[in-house]
């Protein structure tokens, strides 16, 4: 029954939003297939399963009032995309191409995975059909589910597997990476059906280490947990910083639903903020990034966000929320009349200096624009209107793939997707607006580099 509901959700929700080859010809370092194995007796609320490691010591930090300082509206600069002809610069790493999510009678199907040599312009295949990509903070690290061989696999620079799960029925697949080392999984709470009624739509999260195997499992069970939420990165709803310390989830509080940054380790609540949007942690854990709208106006009275003395009008912005839950504002498109943006795909650079998003004004554009926000002075640059995105319905929700920083931070690779679902893959010089097309029909999912010396 959970099943069909979910696949009816699943559908609804996309009208509504928008095999292994070989990998290299030289030796492959050893492969870890790991095991996983968990009791079925749930582990006690928002605590770590007993075979875990407990997390990092940290100051406890108090409860603050959620506050934003008043600042004045930073201009945006208009630095518009142009397609030039001649040849991209040589860079170093690696992207990583997938096909996935094609679009096939309205379901998403896997496709190829590659490696492209920034440098070279060599492609290098992985698998024929995998889905759930993600390269860890360092660049090291690729993880995969391969649904032809129904694994969970860790690959290095080169392609080459270093860790394989068995995950059957796609039971586990990855999220993304907490850290260079730690990779977060969605376990399909689905599959077992004690635990459909108790969890509703949310599973649990698994925290793994390839490179020891260490595990953590973490249920969706903190107090006033929603069990239904949409597009967020973990199936659990749990957004943990990489100290464990802190965790953002959504809440579920009688006619309303904001989101509650709670201390993992005094067991409280620091600050709750009215959005449904996920929250993406910093680099250093200290504070993380998230949509809202200054005031939502469906409220009786209206619910406040933020009163920092400029007028709101409608539509969203971007914000920071540090780990005290303080929060500060970085866009101000919601101050302008007549428009409604939504932000999404907001992705830090390496440095946690600066941000990259994706803004659509639902009002007068199908068109989403890449941007990029320094988070220090809030200097925005416009990268201005890609293509259109699929009409009617589509064009308020669906949007590209997040941007990939390269490690330097003076490029971005944005994945264009028009109203036919076909894609694009562009390689964007942020001083200059300068971008060169190095793909077709793929998204990138990340930007990998070798290991050092």
């Amino acid at each position: 029954m959970r099943k069909n509901l979910l696949w009816l959700t699943f559908v609804l929700l996309l009208l509504s939003i928008a095999s292994c080859v070989p990998v290299s010809s030289r030796q492959s370092p050893p492969t870890f297939t790991a095991t996983m194995s968990f009791t079925p007796s749930p582990i006690p609320s928002a605590t770590p399963s007993p075979s875990a490691t407990p997390p990092p010591s940290m100051t406890p930090s108090p409860t603050s009032t959620l506050t934003a300082t008043p600042i004045q509206i930073p201009t945006m600069e208009q630095r518009c995309l142009h397609i030039v002809d001649s040849p991209r610069p040589k860079l170093k790493g690696r992207l990583v191409m997938s096909e996935y999510p094609r679009v096939v009678n309205l379901s998403w199907e896997e496709g190829h995975l590659f490696l492209l040599d920034m440098e070279t312009g060599k492609r290098i295949p992985l698998a024929r059909k995998t889905r759930n990509e993600t390269v860890s903070p360092d660049g090291q690290w690729l993880a995969f589910y391969d649904a032809s061989r129904e694994q969970v696999i860790v690959a290095d620079y080169e392609g080459n597997p270093v860790w394989e799960l068995p995950s059957p029925k796609r039971k586990l697949e990855p999220a993304y990476w907490l850290d260079d080392q730690r990779l977060i999984l969605n376990d399909k709470l689905g599959q077992d059906p004690q635990y459909e009624s108790k969890y509703g739509y949310a599973d649990r999260m698994i925290l793994v280490n390839p490179f020891t195997n260490d595990q953590q499992a973490w249920w969706p069970d903190f107090p006033n947990q929603a069990q239904y939420f949409y597009l967020w990165p973990v199936d659990s709803g749990l957004m943990f910083n990489p100290a464990l310390t802190q965790v953002v989830y959504p809440s579920n509080l009688v006619g309303k639903s904001p989101i509650v940054l709670w201390d993992v380790l005094n067991q409280q609540k620091i600050a709750t903020l009215y959005t449904t949007a996920p929250p993406v942690w910093s680099p250093d854990g200290r504070q993380f990034a998230i949509r809202a709208a200054p005031v939502l106006k469906a409220y009786t009275p209206p619910v406040i966000n933020v009163d920092d003395g400029v007028p709101y009008e409608n539509g969203n912005d971007l914000f920071l929320m540090n780990v005290q839950g303080n929060l500060y504002r970085l866009t101000y498109f919601s101050v302008a009349p007549g428009q409604e943006t939504i932000e999404e795909g907001y992705t830090w650079s390496p440095s946690g200096q600066q941000i990259a998003f994706w803004m659509l004004d639902r009002l007068h554009s199908q068109a989403p624009s890449p941007m990029v926000v320094n988070v220090e002075n809030k200097a925005l640059v416009n990268y201005c209107k890609t293509e259109n995105l699929p009409e009617g319905i589509y064009a308020s929700l669906i949007f590209p793939p997040s941007p990939v920083w390269s490690p330097d931070e003076q490029y971005m690779v944005i994945t264009v997707l028009n109203q036919d679902f076909e894609r694009k893959v562009l390689l964007v010089e942020l001083a200059s607006g300068k971008a060169w097309k190095i793909a077709e029909n793929v998204s990138a999912r990340g930007w990998m580099l070798p290991a050092s010396p």
